[in-house]
């Protein structure tokens, strides 16, 4: 399996830890965590721009992580400004010359097929074998390093849906808004229609807004619950099955049927289906480990 589909590799010249020591700091504690978190963000903002152009690092919205478990490696999640769902995870070792970075999952110009994570995970094994790469300069998977690149790959997953969660559940991608609510707009509809002065019309909108949202979100709390007790035929029921008296949601409220039934929203919740899955996957190789 092809691991380039999903990550690139970067060689310094000398070693990072090298490097690192020699940055100039300012301003803040001059210590080796500093100067890595430094290094980082100058590293992700050249590697973006020149693995896609079009996107700008977020200088307001990066992590960095230290694995207890991998003492001198470093890893960073970053966000751009656009395509804020879909970061890069950058990461090295210390005592390495090469920066490695897993590239955004996604369908679109630039972005790792999720299918192509879910391929190269289930082709990683573990053995006594220290980490080295080949004459082409290809990782070689079939190395104790793959623990590395799992935990380089949990965190970026891990990431990728919290920051997509987020954003639905705090309304950022408006997928809780009336209009995209059936019931909602039926009723916004009645009011508008109503022998009301605009003022009461207002007062009617509102609160009913609030009731219809608040349904919508304690919908997807549950369906987001469900994925992370690891749920998936119930969540995938939850979210668009009960067609069959032998379904527990027919016939009964469940997110294809109070949200609009389409591509950008039930679609779009879909996904998390496959992300957890992997994730759970992922999880368990490290446990396992």
């Amino acid at each position: 399996m092809d691991i380039d589909k999903i990550q690139l590799t970067f060689k310094e010249n000398d070693k990072l830890e090298t490097i690192i020591k020699k940055i100039p700091i300012y301003n803040i504690e001059n210590t080796l965590n500093n100067k890595v978190k430094l290094y980082l963000t100058q590293k992700a903002e050249q590697i973006i721009n020149y693995h896609n152009p079009m996107m700008e690092l977020n200088n307001n919205n990066k992590l960095f992580f230290v694995l207890p478990y991998l003492p001198n490696y470093y890893f960073m999640i970053a966000y751009t400004v656009l395509n804020v769902n879909h970061p890069y995870l950058i990461y090295f070792n210390l005592n390495h010359t090469y920066i490695n970075v897993l590239i955004p999952l996604g369908k679109d110009y630039k972005q790792a097929n999720i299918n192509d994570y879910n391929e190269i995970i289930k082709t990683l094994v573990f053995s006594n074998v220290s980490r080295n790469r080949n004459r082409n300069g290809k990782n070689n998977l079939n190395s104790k390093s793959n623990t590395v690149l799992l935990s380089a790959i949990y965190l970026l997953l891990n990431n990728t849906i919290e920051i997509r969660k987020n954003g639905i559940l705090n309304s950022q991608f408006n997928i809780l808004a009336c209009e995209n609510i059936p019931v909602c707009i039926t009723k916004i509809n009645e009011i508008s229609k109503m022998r009301l002065s605009e003022s009461e019309k207002q007062v009617m909108y509102k609160q009913y807004n609030e009731h219809y949202l608040k349904i919508g979100f304690d919908l997807l709390k549950k369906y987001f619950k469900l994925l992370g007790n690891k749920n998936y035929s119930e969540a995938y029921s939850f979210l668009k099955g009960g067609e069959t008296k032998h379904n527990d949601y027919y016939k009964k409220r469940r997110l294809n049927n109070y949200f609009k039934n389409n591509k950008s929203i039930i679609g779009h919740l879909e996904i998390f289906i496959s992300l957890y899955e992997i994730l759970h996957m992922v999880r368990m190789k490290l446990l396992n480990y």
